[in-house]
């Protein structure tokens, strides 16, 4: 279905937005047909070798730069942009921001005594 959509949608007047966190594992065919990409950081070399294949104007620096972007931090590429560029989003501004929480810091949160 999402297949069709990505080849017919736009002369029906129907366009797709994908987000994914495993891109490695999305349609070729749907890949093909996005024109700009919103890349947030991907570590996996299978993921980032699949954007190497699907992204025409990505160079292999901004491709390792991807693996390095901090938290709230994306590339941005595709026909929209002239110039590929780093948007980096200051999540206080807009509410609560993300944080990633290490399961060890929460440990000592629970007790034996503690019912789950």
């Amino acid at each position: 279905m999402f297949e069709q959509i990505a080849k017919e949608g736009r002369k029906f007047g129907i366009f797709m937005f994908l987000a994914s966190q495993r891109p490695g594992e999305l349609s070729k065919t749907v890949l093909s047909q996005c024109n700009n990409f919103i890349l947030h950081r991907i570590r996996s070399n299978v993921d980032l070798e699949q954007m190497r294949r699907s992204i025409p104007y990505i160079s292999d620096s901004q491709l390792q730069r991807i693996s390095y972007l901090t938290t709230g931090s994306a590339l941005l590429v595709g026909d929209a942009f002239s110039v590929p560029m780093e948007l980096i989003i200051k999540g206080e501004d807009y509410g609560y921001p993300s944080d990633t929480f290490f399961p060890s810091s929460i440990w000592g949160r629970f007790s034996k005594s503690t019912e789950v």
